[in-house]
């Protein structure tokens, strides 16, 4: 069992209200779109400076951006009120009994 997530996510929620990188500390995904899409756009950039590292073979980078990536994850699951620790113990355990590369993904 995963332990710790959810007080992560809500110290990294509360990081980036202190640094004004957030205005409150809930939004909704649906009423609240453009702000969701924003943040999850974030996200994407911070994947995009990962391959950069990768790119360049800079490891110390690659994890400092991965980092970013979950810090960003995290904050908006906490704003949002997900309980990511079930969601990710859920998720492992399904795909932990799904058949070997299944969906004939090559990756």
């Amino acid at each position: 069992m995963l332990h710790g997530l959810n007080e992560l996510a809500a110290e990294c929620l509360q990081v980036a209200i202190d640094h004004g990188f957030q205005e409150a500390t809930h939004f909704r995904w649906d009423s609240e779109r453009n702000l969701f899409l924003a943040k999850l756009m974030l996200v994407v950039s911070e994947a995009g400076e990962a391959a950069e590292a990768v790119r360049k073979g800079d490891l110390a980078n690659l994890t400092e951006e991965l980092a970013d990536m979950l810090i960003r994850l995290f904050g908006m699951c906490a704003a949002l009120g997900i309980d990511i620790e079930a969601a990710v113990q859920e998720k492992h355990e399904f795909n932990k009994a799904r058949p070997h590369k299944h969906g004939g993904k090559a990756l």
